[in-house]
């Protein structure tokens, strides 16, 4: 595995695990705490949130690209309900 393919997974379970705790705020703790401690080290960030509402979570993505300094290139959302996932456009 390339080191890009395993950090990328490795942020991608953190993201998965914290945010179901601050989506509905907007950006959990942890994921605040992460960027904070990686803005200006990070030059290309693409976002794939998952989540139990029916909702695109636009505004967390446009929060987590103020906090690291950097627009995303991408954001997916995703809804994950009973077994069942759902992309939300």
């Amino acid at each position: 595995m390339t080191k890009r393919y395993v950090v990328s997974r490795r942020f991608l379970i953190f993201w998965t695990l914290f945010i179901g705790v601050g989506a509905v705020f907007g950006v959990s703790s942890p994921v605040r705490e992460f960027c904070a401690q990686n803005a200006g080290k990070i030059k290309n960030v693409n976002y794939v949130v998952t989540h139990f509402m029916n909702c695109k979570f636009g505004k967390v993505a446009k929060q987590m690209g103020d906090l690291l300094g950097v627009k995303h290139q991408s954001f997916r959302s995703f809804r994950c309900r009973f077994g069942g996932l759902k992309e939300i456009k």
